[in-house]
C-alpha cells in the first residue's frame, strides 16, 4: 500500500482502518460488515473500482456509515468488497479526509485526524 497509516477506527465498534489519502473510496471487507453489524443496499449500478489493489474490483454492496478515527466523526458511504480484495478491514480513502472539517496532521511516523470545530460568533 502507499503512504497508509494504521488506525484504531469506530463503525458500530472497534475496527482496524487503513488511512489511504491518495484513495478515492472507502471500503470494507464484507466479512467485516458482520463484526461491525453493518447493515447495506444493493448497488445503485455495477461498477468496477480501477487502480485497486491487483487491478480491479467490482463492489457488492454499498451503505451509509458512522465513521470514527481519532478526534473525527463524519458520515460516509462506504464500499463493500470482497474479503480476497482487500487485506485490511477498512481502507479509509478521500471521502472521509477530504472532507471539509477534517485536519491531518503527520509528524514523523505519527499521523493525528482532527475536526475542526466552527466557532459561533
Amino acid at each position: 500500500m502507499r503512504n497508509t497509516t494504521t488506525k484504531d477506527a469506530r463503525i458500530n465498534g472497534p475496527i482496524r482502518g487503513y488511512i489511504d489519502p491518495e484513495s478515492k473510496v472507502v471500503t470494507l471487507r464484507k466479512s467485516d460488515t458482520e463484526v461491525v453489524g453493518l447493515k447495506w443496499e444493493s448497488m445503485k449500478e455495477s461498477y468496477y473500482l480501477t487502480g485497486y489493489g491487483a487491478g480491479k474490483v467490482m463492489p457488492l454492496h454499498e451503505s451509509a456509515i458512522d465513521l470514527e478515527v481519532d478526534h473525527t466523526r463524519t458520515i460516509v458511504v462506504v464500499l463493500v468488497v470482497p474479503d480476497e480484495a482487500q487485506t485490511v478491514p477498512v481502507l479509509i480513502g478521500q471521502p472521509f479526509t477530504e472532507q471539509q472539517h477534517i485536519t491531518m496532521v503527520k509528524r514523523k511516523d505519527t499521523l493525528t485526524i482532527f475536526q475542526e470545530v466552527e466557532e459561533r460568533r
